[in-house]
């Protein structure tokens, strides 16, 4: 599954406290992680190498680009 973010972001609907493995992009300049953990949250995405770790970056809602989750 892949919910790209521009503007109006349809992952509001899905903000929960779960937690799922996938990939990120952000700007600037474009770039991403993958094989993270990603939590939404109201300000914007934590981001965690290990389930259950505390996140080692935050990036707004503003600056993503694309999520993409593994399945």
């Amino acid at each position: 599954m892949s919910d790209t973010v521009k503007g109006d972001t349809p992952l509001d609907s899905n903000m929960s406290e779960e937690v799922r493995r996938g990939k990120v992009v952000y700007l600037p300049p474009e770039r991403c992680f993958t094989n993270v953990y990603i939590k939404h949250t109201p300000h914007g995405l934590l981001v965690s190498k290990k389930k259950g770790e505390r996140h080692f970056l935050v990036i707004p809602n503003t600056k993503v680009v694309q999520i993409t989750y593994e399945e």
